[in-house]
C-alpha cells in the first residue's frame, strides 16, 4: 500500500490524497505548480485545495497578489488517524 491509498483509507479522495502529497513534496507553491505535479484539471484544483483547506491540511498566504498554498505538517494526519481511532 502506498502514501496515497493510506491517505485514502483516512477519508481523503483520490484527488486530494494527490494534491496533498503533491504540496509536502513541492512546499510553499502556486496552484499552476500543482496542477503540473498531479495531472489534475485546473477547473478541479481549487475544489480540491478547498477541500484541504477545510480538512486543515492545506493553507494559503497572498503572495505578491497571487495565492501561495501550503501544506500541513504531517503530524496533522496522525491526529486524523488519532480521532479516527477514538470513533
Amino acid at each position: 500500500m502506498n502514501l496515497a491509498e493510506s491517505l485514502e483509507i483516512l477519508g481523503l479522495s483520490e484527488r486530494e490524497s494527490r494534491v496533498y502529497l503533491a504540496l509536502l513534496h513541492l512546499g510553499p507553491t502556486t496552484s499552476s505548480k500543482i496542477i503540473r505535479r498531479t495531472g489534475i484539471a485546473s477547473s478541479k484544483i481549487y475544489d480540491v485545495i478547498e477541500k484541504l483547506i477545510h480538512r486543515g491540511l492545506a493553507s494559503f498566504i497572498i503572495q505578491k497578489g497571487k495565492r501561495e498554498f501550503h501544506a500541513a505538517s504531517p503530524e496533522k494526519i496522525l491526529d486524523m488517524i488519532r480521532e479516527k481511532e477514538n470513533i
